[in-house]
């Protein structure tokens, strides 16, 4: 998903246990809006909060 040159992708990876891993990967490019970029600069402590509860979530479904 891409939206204003930023990217929000969602990787899987098989771990050597046999399980697998998901990661998320977020982008930000000189391409985007100055002022879009330093929202981003302020918004980021929220931002990683609110990627790690996604993924707990995502988790918590997987395992039940």
């Amino acid at each position: 998903m891409r939206v204003h040159g930023a990217g929000l992708e969602f990787i899987l990876h098989e771990a050597d246990d046999g399980g697998a891993r998901l990661l998320l990967r977020t982008r930000t490019g000189p391409g985007r809006p100055a002022g879009l970029r330093f929202m981003d600069v302020l918004l980021q402590p929220g931002y990683r909060v609110m990627d790690r509860a996604m993924l707990l979530g995502i988790k918590q479904r997987a395992e039940e």
